[in-house]
């Protein structure tokens, strides 16, 4: 008992600087150097084909040494209509110009508040004019996992808490033009793919407007606009109920997921993406701080040890829980 309290108490003090150490940092820390630009005059076919080449989920538009714009996996979901004639457009006429930069001495959590307030997904940061990098959801993440090795568990931390559960669905046998079109007025970046529109329902695979970025970059101008089950992805990751914060920003880096479904059994309950892990993270420390002192809230470590289980429900649907 006195030694489990001991453990308890280390493991809230590693917390409490984690807290402090994120406080800390800079969009300079952490932004990444490795910027893909494209030229306003580029066809989509080719900044798809860049975005994909490069897994990557958005292109700075240069215009010489001018930064013009910024094109993103929404803006295809949102500015290019699904038609033959979309595969002559341009860059430029999908991109978002005029773009808001960031210094590299902005506070990290200023940047995510205003990231939220603006509704930006990612932030180009520069200084007197010259580009010097770009920050994306999972370079916050990167910082949420590397600091929180040592992270708490509490059920207002949980998945749960604040994953969405407005979710939208759709049957492989849906047109791409119509799943796109229903995305594209919900605002939403994804749809799960279910055998029927009513309960119960089996996942059968998920579609997202990566999926959209890569129909230019496979069909490269020549569109084939078919049914759903053509484009989708037939296998599905999903988290259960209570899954932490920390342990579902983990998951999501070493499966390499940005939309985290929430699942008790075969039955999806809800959405967590990066960007609300981020948000939830990031301008809930205080919050978190608090917490530590409640008595219900145990301290976790990750380690070499840590390991996510999953188990299949149906073929297409497999749901993880840490072990």
């Amino acid at each position: 008992m006195v030694f489990r309290s001991i453990i308890r108490s280390w493991r809230r003090r590693k917390v409490r600087r984690a807290i402090a150490d994120v406080r800390t940092l800079t969009v300079g820390d952490i932004m990444s150097h490795y910027l893909i630009t494209v030229r306003p005059d580029e066809t989509v076919v080719g900044a798809a084909t860049k975005m994909v080449a490069e897994a990557i989920s958005c292109l700075v538009v240069m215009d010489g040494e001018k930064l013009a714009g910024i094109v993103t996996e929404r803006d295809y979901l949102h500015k290019v209509p699904v038609t033959g004639d979309s595969f002559k457009m341009r860059v430029r006429d999908i991109m978002t110009p005029g773009v808001v930069t960031v210094v590299p001495s902005m506070p990290l959590v200023d940047a995510v508040r205003m990231m939220k307030e603006k509704h930006f997904r990612r932030l180009v940061v520069a200084n007197n004019g010259k580009l010097l990098g770009v920050v994306t959801q999972n370079d916050l993440l990167r910082v949420i996992a590397k600091h929180f090795r040592t992270y708490p568990m509490h059920k207002d931390l949980a998945l749960d808490a604040f994953m969405s559960k407005d979710l939208l669905f759709a049957t492989m046998k849906e047109t791409f033009a119509h799943a796109r079109e229903r995305m594209h007025k919900r605002n939403v970046g994804c749809i799960l793919i279910v055998d029927k529109l009513t309960a119960p329902q089996t996942v059968q695979g998920i579609f997202t407007e990566y999926d959209i970025v890569m129909q230019f970059y496979e069909q490269q101008g020549k569109p084939r606009l078919r049914e759903l089950e053509a484009f989708m992805r037939k296998y599905v990751r999903a988290l259960e109920p209570g899954t932490g914060a920390f342990e579902a920003t983990r998951f999501a880096l070493d499966k390499s997921i940005r939309r985290l479904p929430v699942a008790d059994g075969a039955v999806v309950r809800g959405i967590a993406t990066e960007t609300d892990l981020v948000r939830f993270v990031f301008l809930n420390l205080e919050k978190i701080s608090t917490l530590l002192d409640k008595p219900e809230t145990e301290f976790r470590r990750f380690g070499r040890h840590t390991e996510f289980r999953g188990a299949f429900h149906g073929d297409h649907l497999k749901v993880y829980g840490l072990v």
